[in-house]
């Protein structure tokens, strides 16, 4: 990992430095003045300053051309007889020139050279070289080995370590692992290198070195510099996840190269440029950020980090700043846990945004495309611009305004204020609490898992519970409102709504015929569903229960589940279904039609009807027929009907269904031949028969039977019934006791009244009332009128018998009545005081012979 680090007030690019990098010329160059050095000494041109066997100082003398010039040398064997000297160190200086040549290592003259150090200077420049280099007699290259390399440039120094090694040809390969830059005050430390020398051979001015350094740099690299100096810098790295700081007031270009680089170009209008991978750039000063920067974060989720310590502060994002995905407020390293007051303006930005505060009261604006802005704590104001923003003002009392575009608006932690515009796009809500979306705002969508509600507005909404006991309210408008899991409770109000509870019991408000209901989830996993309906309402799949609201006559309908259906306090019609359903009517007259399986029906107060299924019950000669449903009726609620429906045929015999408590009616018109008695019970009943030979019984009360089609035997009870015949041979039965019932027969069949037990002719008295016949019973109140006998022989019933099996032919029965008046003219004494045994023995034998021309027969007594 590289680190470079330093500081500098020059101008890098006006420094020439590429002869620090032409290594090879500076060291044959070095030779060439040391050979023509040696030989002016060769020639005598020197006089001696000092001398011992292992060091020596000279001056050079004309007409050396480096007369003045000195040369101190360090070694063995000087002034030695028949040998060379051998020389180890050396320096020569050129006061007049400012010439300076500077050696260490072995010089012999008569074999391989070794230069461990060599410099050669003059006043503009200054080269020098550590190692080993081991140069033949012919001057090649044995083998070289170089460590460091120097040179200083006027007032600037560059110095160059690593481990190079040079060939045959002086051609220098290998590894630089660090380079100092030294001019003045200014130093520039890069260590930790590992860079290839032959990338530097090309290199002409300390800028051109920064470039390729940083082009060369592969690992997670440092760069910590302040440049001061009149013109900007440019330092691009390569590879790595790099952190690059390039302070100063000019504008500098920074590259991260490809890894996730933090980059700080400092104050100026600087050139960031991210490059590949997820990079942030810091910007520590708003006013740092000029409107002429340019910041491409280039591929990657790159970040700017606006980590200004001063309150108040706006970044105003300059118009260059693309390919950024985020800016977050808080340090370099991206920590927002700070409470300074900063904002961002983004507005000029050209892609979208992730914009994020810190736990001060940040204003946040987004550019027009699509943005994400959070807030964090404090009380922030997130202002979106065009485009479908992401606002989340997190804990605090914040300001959301999302603009033009569809955007969503995130809240749960403060008590917020959200703006939208009218016709600014379809916008969401996202509340973790309960919130009523506001002017303008079209959807909700409840978070979190808490039990929480959502209203709507006037609009058409859309809200979406979360996974607990949820209430919605649509409010006005066409709404769509989702439950998803929980208890929750949908009320759409005014429109035409849509929805849907999902998993949990439900409840569904429902006021519109354009209201629709939807549970997805069957059986258990969608929950006892529970629709409140104000208008007709037919249950939908998987949806179990439905209430009737209000005081509307309204219909209800339930499906193949088994339905719970109640109606409100008007007349209802409820309608189960297939399923085992339970159906309450309430008050009202209600119609209660249980559908297919053993269904409950509970009518209330009111009059009310009940649509009852026949079953067969049994095989064979034991077959009957039974209810399916059962009828619960409560006392003093009205009168109640019950209508049979159904047909069960090849019953070997009539099976009697009995009205319960509290029924009035019992109708069993519907239900074709099949074999049925009907018997009523205490109240004042009707039964209605059918296609069969029907016996109708109406016990207690003033009930009306109609046996309709068959031959059907009445028996109307006690209390003043009314029996009605119908098509076929139908009897009337009538005994003391039963009151005054009426006869309405409009056949021409072979229909009797029979009279009851212990009843006979001398108990009957016959009369014309009207076009009605009476038939009183003697001794007592009760009588049996049958109407319209004098309009037409259809309404005459054939036959009349007492319980002494006298019959009374219709034809016999105007003669009788006229024999009976003309007795009583004859006589003096009444039909009834004679029938009492009144009279004299003629009077009672003209009154025998009466009763005996026109009832015939005698026998037993009947039944």
């Amino acid at each position: 990992m590289a680190l470079i680090t330093g500081s500098t007030t020059t101008d890098w690019s006006t420094v020439n430095v590429g002869a620090l990098f032409d290594v090879e010329t500076q060291f044959n160059t070095f030779f060439s003045r040391f050979e023509q050095i040696s030989a002016d000494i060769a020639a005598g041109y020197f006089i001696v300053n000092s001398a011992t066997s292992t060091s020596v100082s000279i001056t050079l003398l004309p007409p050396s051309a480096n007369a003045g010039a000195t040369l101190v040398a360090k070694g063995s064997q000087f002034f030695g007889r028949n040998v060379d000297p051998i020389i180890n160190s050396f320096v020569f200086n050129n006061p007049s020139t400012g010439e300076l040549l500077r050696f260490s290592g072995t010089l012999d003259g008569v074999g391989n050279e070794v230069v461990k150090s060599f410099t050669i200077g003059v006043p503009s420049f200054q080269f020098t070289m550590l190692g080993q280099i081991v140069v033949n007699q012919a001057g090649g290259v044995v083998s070289g080995r170089i460590t460091e390399l120097r040179g200083t440039f006027g007032s600037t120094t560059v110095t160059i370590r690593g481990t190079l090694v040079a060939d045959v040809d002086f051609n220098l390969s290998g590894t630089v692992t660090q380079i100092a830059i030294m001019s003045g005050t200014d130093t520039i430390m890069m260590r930790s290198l590992s860079i290839p020398y032959s990338a530097l051979s090309t290199i002409t001015t300390v800028s051109e070195l920064f470039s390729v350094v940083g082009a060369q740099m592969t690992g997670n690299d440092t760069i910590i510099y302040t440049n001061n100096s009149a013109a900007g810098m440019s330092f691009l790295s390569g590879p790595g996840n790099d952190v690059i700081t390039i302070g100063g007031p000019n504008g500098d270009t920074l590259g991260g190269g490809s890894g996730d680089d933090v980059l700080d170009g400092g104050a100026g209008d600087d050139a960031i440029l991210g490059g590949d991978g997820n990079d942030a750039v810091v910007i520590r000063n708003a006013a740092d950020h000029g409107s002429g920067e340019v910041i491409a974060g280039g591929a990657g989720d790159d970040t700017i980090r606006f980590a200004s310590v001063v309150p108040g502060q706006t970044l105003v994002l300059a118009s260059g700043v693309t390919e950024i995905e985020s800016v977050v407020i808080g340090t370099a390293a991206g920590v927002t846990t700070g409470k300074t007051a900063l904002n961002v303006d983004a507005s000029a930005v050209s892609n979208g945004l992730s914009i994020t505060g810190n736990a001060g009261d940040n204003v946040l604006t987004g550019t027009d495309l699509d943005d994400v802005l959070v807030g964090n704590a404090g009380h922030d104001t997130l202002n979106g611009g065009a485009g479908r923003d992401r606002l989340i003002g997190g804990p605090g009392n914040d300001t959301l305004s999302g603009g033009p575009g569809d955007d969503t608006y995130v809240i749960g932690q403060g008590t917020d204020v959200l703006v939208e515009e009218p016709g600014a796009g379809t916008d969401l809500v996202e509340s973790s609490i309960t919130h009523a979306l506001g002017p303008n705002f079209e959807n909700l969508t409840l978070t979190g898992t808490k039990p929480i509600n959502g209203t709507g507005n006037e609009l058409n909404n859309v809200i979406i519970g979360n996974g607990a006991a949820n209430v919605l309210e649509g409010g006005a408008g066409n709404d769509t409102l989702i439950g998803n899991g929980g208890n929750d409770r949908l009320d759409g109000g005014v429109g035409d709504d849509a929805m849907e509870g999902g998993a949990g019991n439900d409840t569904y408000i429902v006021d519109s015929l354009g209201d629709t209901v939807t549970e997805s989830l069957a059986g258990a996993a969608g929950g006892i569903d529970l629709v409140l309906s104000a208008v007709d309402f037919t249950l939908g799949p998987n949806v179990e229960h439905l209430t009737l609201t209000g005081t509307a006559d309204l219909a209800g309908t339930g499906n193949e589940l088994n339905n719970i259906l109640i109606g409100n306090s008007g007349n209802n019609v409820l309608e189960g279904g297939a399923g085992t359903d339970t159906l309450s009517g309430g008050a009202g007259d209600d119609t209660l039609d249980g559908g297919a399986g053993r269904d409950r029906l509970i009518g209330g107060a009111g009059d009310d009807t009940y649509l009852v299924d026949l079953v067969r019950a049994g095989e064979g000669v034991a077959a009957t027929v039974k209810l399916e449903d059962t009828i619960t009726e409560g006392r003093n609620q009205g009168t109640d009907q019950v209508i049979l429906r159904g047909i069960v045929s090849d019953l070997m015999r009539a099976t009697t269904l009995t009205l319960g408590a509290n029924l009035e009616r019992l109708d069993a018109g519907s239900t074709a031949d099949t074999k049925l008695n009907l018997t009523g019970n205490a109240l004042d009943n009707e039964l209605i028969g059918n296609g069969a030979d029907n016996l109708l019984i109406g016990l207690a009360g003033n009930d009306r039977l109609d046996g309709r089609v068959g031959n059907d035997v009445l028996i109307g009870g006690q209390g003043n019934d009314v029996l009605i015949g119908g098509a076929g041979s139908d009897t009337y039965v009538f005994g003391r006791g039963d009151g005054q019932d009426v006869i309405q027969d409009t056949d021409g069949a072979a229909d009797k009244v029979l009279f009851g037990r212990g009843t006979a002719p001398v108990d009957v008295i016959l009369s014309r009332q009207a076009d009605d016949l009476r038939l009183a019973l003697r001794r007592t109140s009760d009588q049996v009128t049958i109407r319209d006998w004098y309009v037409g022989a259809a309404n005459q019933v054939e036959t009349i018998e007492t319980g002494t099996r006298h019959l009374l032919l219709h034809t016999q029965v105007e003669s009788l009545i006229q024999a009976m008046v003309q007795f009583t003219t004859d006589t003096g004494l009444s039909w009834e005081a004679a029938a009492a045994g009144a009279g004299t023995g003629g009077q009672q034998a003209q009154f025998q012979a009466i009763l005996a021309a026109h009832w015939t027969g005698a026998g037993s007594e009947g039944a």
